[in-house]
């Protein structure tokens, strides 16, 4: 995880009062809809070059997503300068709820642009996006495998890892390497249960080295 990734992320969360937590759950959904047209190859190659400058960036934000620009005229545009410590009702004083997490969400990209961190946007969304689960009492699980997972094997593995962690599940798929020849790979709380058969044929592997090197140093 990226120190300066978790900072944004920490200064956004903290925008939100503690009994803000549904207003921080609709950021953060805004935020990862926003993010999945931002993140597509040639989208996302704009906003990072280096030849392309922050005001083009800013005005290809605004006139793509309308949405989260409502009704503003050039004086009330977010010029990233709202503090990002501030809780939104004193950022926002005045306006309609439904804006002030879009208000926000221009501030915080604009932000990202002028201080040339938008490569760390997707970091950032996945720091926020465990501070949610933290929130919500989740613990997220990686779960590695060559094959999706049946329904069936997900509600067996959610079950097991709720009785290990003591904890709700939320169990997420990865992409995985084709040099998994079968098994799992999960993890969870800094923790990794490997059961590839890539594992398994390894320590098979070392179990007949040192039965060799004792059978022949005897």
């Amino acid at each position: 995880m990226s120190l300066v990734a978790y900072t944004y992320a920490k200064a956004l969360k903290e925008s939100f009062k503690k009994e803000e937590k549904e207003k921080f759950f609709s950021f953060l959904k805004e935020l990862r809809e926003l993010n999945k047209v931002l993140d597509l190859l040639e989208i996302k190659a704009f906003f990072i070059s280096p030849v392309i400058s922050v005001q083009e960036k800013k005005e290809l934000l605004e006139k793509v997503f309308p949405l989260f620009m409502p009704n503003r005229s050039e004086m009330d545009r977010p010029q990233a300068s709202i503090p990002l410590g501030k809780k939104l009702t004193e950022t926002t004083e005045g306006k309609p709820d439904q804006h002030t997490s879009r208000e926000l969400l221009c501030s915080f990209l604009f932000l990202l642009l002028d201080k040339k961190r938008w490569g760390e946007l997707n970091v950032i969304l996945s720091c926020l996006t465990d501070m949610e689960n933290q929130m919500k009492g989740l613990l997220l699980a990686e779960v590695e495998s060559v094959e999706p997972l049946s329904p069936h094997l997900q509600k067996s593995l959610v079950k097991i890892l709720e009785a290990f962690f003591h904890k709700k599940i939320f169990l997420k798929e990865k992409k995985t390497s084709q040099k998994r020849i079968g098994g799992l790979r999960i993890y969870a709380q800094g923790q990794v249960f490997d059961d590839t058969l890539l594992f398994h044929l390894t320590q098979m592997e070392n179990q007949i080295r040192r039965n060799f090197h004792d059978y022949t140093s005897e």
